[in-house]
């Protein structure tokens, strides 16, 4: 995803959170309070100068969604949290056999799911 907005023009930082991905420490010790500590250091190196939309996927979704409640102060333009804890829009129509595939191939095709209008 990040590749695609990168490419549309949009600045995009990412994280790692600690224990996960590249970065150091022991995978999948660290607490939600230590977790949100990365999102805010990510956040503070944001430009002030553009809009700031937030995009967390999977357990990044549940971070952001739980950093938000407890951040209400700050300024965002958008949010988008793709998990499946959070399902599907309910404005989407989406029939059952479509929704079977993209809980079954959704991981795989990510980019099928995010665009998913032109199926």
């Amino acid at each position: 995803m990040a590749d695609h907005f990168a490419r549309e023009g949009f600045v995009v930082h990412l994280i790692d959170l600690r224990g996960f991905g590249f970065s150091g420490g022991s995978h999948g010790v660290a607490n939600v309070e230590e977790l949100h500590e990365d999102i805010k250091l990510l956040l503070q190196q944001a430009g002030k100068d553009l809009p700031l939309f937030l995009y967390g996927h999977s357990l990044g979704a549940c971070l952001l969604a739980s950093f938000l409640m407890r951040n209400k102060w700050l300024n965002v333009s958008g949010v988008i949290l793709t998990s499946g804890m959070f399902g599907f829009a309910q404005d989407r129509k989406i029939d059952a056999l479509k929704r079977f595939f993209i809980r079954i191939f959704g991981g795989y095709f990510e980019v099928w799911v995010f665009s998913f209008d032109g199926w």
